[in-house]
């Protein structure tokens, strides 16, 4: 059978949408709203089926129906995670990897945002975050893990710290880069350097690419480096490197106001920059420039909410508006161009169709791609 777009599909989405919104808007009595969001988005994400454009790749994995060679290539904690849910259920790898990947966030903007609702919401509607999760599990996971041991060495439980980075990286090796959060904690700018850098950022791209073309290692993270940038999509990722480099201008035009928050939003602002700032460097290619800029970008979760409140309070519901209504835009511009594409060419959407394991169909194009 083959799958054929229906509007229709797109209705878990709007109610899950839905349902996050009325849990962070509503007070709900003797309720812990935030974790009554996270709960939803795990259960969403944990139920699903054929969601992701690596999802039966991953079952594949998991089940052993591909060569020893393609098993061999993942990390060590992944692996031993598709061991136990090879002798279990497939399901439960992307079960477990859901809670992973959602329940940290949830446990770190408690302790650090301004709106632990709205955090979780951004996570939901920036299409980087969790629509990409959905795909790139190993590397979601690496996300969220070296993002909470940042945590950790913030609180100076460095133990703690070294455990959850090195789980990290045993989900994926990307997690390296995460490692260097303490230098941008240690070497904090202010406003003008950043943006300096920035700026320098904007125009060295393809410098940057010369230079790795070149290079030639066995270590395994510039082993994947280098293979991104000989065989990647030279180009993709376009539109993202417009909203990551307009959300970056609004940081720094907003600087002073943000930074005054709390003690630690000068930190997010160094943080998010400097991912802005690998994204444009590596915004040769798509893949490449999310996935490292990724463990930086995730702290615009705590971040973007303190825009609700560096205005007066008369102002608070306009901006409110603005700030929902521009990540429901963007939410919805994702599976615009996924549909879009899958319109013209026939090609499978990552996205679509939501099914779950309790009733699915294993559509050919998805399937057997």
């Amino acid at each position: 059978m083959n799958y054929s777009f229906s509007f229709l599909d797109l209705f878990p989405y709007l109610l899950l949408v839905i349902i996050c919104f009325y849990i962070g808007f509503h007070k709900l009595k003797n309720v812990d709203s935030g974790k009554l969001i996270c709960i939803v988005v795990i259960v969403f994400s944990a139920i699903r089926v054929g969601i992701g454009y690596d999802y039966y790749g991953y079952m594949n994995l998991i089940l052993k129906n591909v060569p020893d060679y393609s098993i061999e290539r993942i990390e060590p904690l992944a692996k031993l995670l598709m061991e136990f849910s090879y002798w279990t259920h497939y399901q439960l790898f992307f079960v477990i990897t859901s809670f992973l990947t959602l329940y940290p966030l949830y446990l770190v903007s408690k302790k650090y945002s301004e709106n632990v609702n709205l955090s979780l919401i951004v996570y939901l509607l920036f299409p980087i975050f969790f629509l990409e999760s959905l795909s790139i599990i190993r590397n979601a996971v690496a996300y969220t893990f070296i993002f909470w041991a940042f945590y950790y060495f913030l609180q100076h439980r460095y133990l703690l710290y070294t455990i959850i980075s090195v789980i990290a990286i045993g989900f994926h090796i990307s997690a390296c880069i995460g490692l260097l959060l303490p230098l941008v904690y240690l070497f904090q700018c202010q406003k003008k350097w950043n943006m300096l850098f920035y700026i320098f950022s904007l125009f060295s791209s393809s410098i940057l690419m010369a230079l790795l073309s070149n290079i030639s290692s066995t270590f395994p993270f510039l082993e994947s480096v280098e293979y991104y940038v000989n065989n990647g999509y030279i180009g993709s990722g376009n539109t993202m490197k417009i909203v990551i480099n307009m959300i970056a201008i609004f940081n720094l035009f907003f600087w002073r106001e943000l930074e005054s928050r709390s003690e630690k939003s000068k930190l997010w602002l160094n943080i998010t920059n400097f991912g802005a700032i690998i994204w444009n460097l590596f915004s040769f290619e798509g893949t490449l420039c999310l996935r490292l800029s990724s463990f930086f970008l995730l702290f615009l979760i705590l971040l973007l909410p303190s825009y609700l409140y560096i205005f007066k309070r008369k102002y608070r519901q306009v901006i409110s508006f603005l700030f929902c209504t521009f990540f429901i835009l963007l939410f919805s511009s994702s599976f615009y161009i996924n549909i879009f594409a899958h319109m013209k060419t026939g090609c499978k959407m990552s996205a679509l169709p939501y099914q779950t394991i309790f009733y699915s169909v294993e559509y050919p194009l998805y399937v057997n791609e």
